[in-house]
Order: structure tokens, then sequence, then C-alpha cells
């Protein structure tokens, strides 16, 4: 009695690795971190990543990772349907390490949240080139919503323009969060050669 049942163990291990189900897991994993993904996000050209990895790699090129075509903050959206078919797929083993992620990736996504806007307040904005630049909050605007409005200044050199974003915007973070970081084509010259070259 006691052999049929490990050899019934035995039998139900040796189906849960399969290499259809082997296949499966491999398509889960993000080609950037080459882990599960996690809060994943596709892009206009069709692909899938971590939320995180895909923000990192922006930081260095406005390009896809794999297909190399020009992608923006506002050209990719979530998918909670893959995130659901991931967390079906996950071995006993991976879920472990793919929650502690994902509260990592929740703490970050609180973290670049702007909290308490206020007029004259320094934050970090989003350009129409991709790059992360210092700002300033110039007004603010209730326009009755649940989320002010908030006219915001950039002061980055060449890259002075003002726009107006909702607060809770993906295009703006607490000051330093992005800009503090020591990236190479923050720190060339020309912000219009920045945007159209791919590092």
């Amino acid at each position: 009695m006691f052999e049929k049942l490990l050899s019934l163990i035995g039998a139900k291990r040796h189906r849960e690795d399969s290499p259809v189900s082997q296949k499966k897991r491999k398509r889960c994993k993000c080609p950037i971190c080459t882990e599960v993904i996690v809060k994943c996000v596709i892009t206009n050209c069709g692909h899938t990543f971590c939320e995180y990895c895909l923000e990192q790699s922006m930081m260095y090129s406005s390009s896809c990772p794999l297909c190399r075509k020009k992608i923006s903050a506002s050209s990719y959206i979530p998918c909670k349907s893959i995130d659901n078919f991931i967390r079906s797929q996950l071995t006993e083993k991976q879920k472990e390490s793919y929650f502690l992620r994902l509260d990592l990736t929740a703490k970050w996504n609180e973290d670049k949240k702007l909290k308490d806007s206020k007029v004259g307040m320094k934050i970090d904005a989003l350009n129409t080139d991709g790059i992360w630049c210092p700002a300033v909050i110039q007004l603010k605007i209730d326009n009755g919503e649940k989320n002010s409005l908030l006219y915001v200044h950039f002061e980055n050199g060449e890259c002075s323009y003002d726009e107006i974003l909702s607060e809770t915007s993906k295009k703006i973070a607490p000051a330093g969060f992005f800009t503090a970081r020591n990236i190479t084509k923050y720190r060339m010259g020309s912000i219009a050669a920045i945007g159209n070259t791919n590092y």
C-alpha cells in the first residue's frame, strides 16, 4: 500500500514537471530579469515584461528591449489576465519568490507616488522625450474630482515648458526619485539629441 502511494506521488510530480508545464512556465518569464513576470505590462509592440523591469529599462532607452520599437510610458498597459494566468502556473517553489517580488513592486509603486502635493513643491516629471526632469508644481487645480490637476513647470535647461498632469499620473514622482540616479543619458548635454538616441 505504501509503495503504491509513493508511486502515485511520483507520478503526480512527473506530470507537474512535464515538458508542456515547463514550456508554459518558460512563457511566463520576463525577458529582462528572466524571472516569472510580476505585475505584467504589455507594450504597444505586443511584448510582456514585469512593470518594474520595463520602467528601469526605459530609464536607459525608449525602445522595447526585445524588438527595439519606440515605446513610451503611456504606450504600455497592465494586464491582469496574464497576471492571473501566471499565478495559476506557479509551482510551490516559485510562489514564495513571486509573492516577495510582488510585495517589493507594490512598495516601489507606493514610494514613487506623489504625496501631499502643493504649490512650489519640487518633483520629478517625465517629459515628452521620455526623460525624467526636475520640475516644480506652479498651480494645483481642484477640478471637482478625487484627484487634483497639477500645473507643472519643467526646470531643466533646454527642457523648459509647462504641462498639466493629474496628481496620480505615472509621469510624476517625488523629487529625486528618478533624477538623482546616475544615468549616462541624463548627464549628456543636449536633450534633443537624447530623445533620438537608443542606449
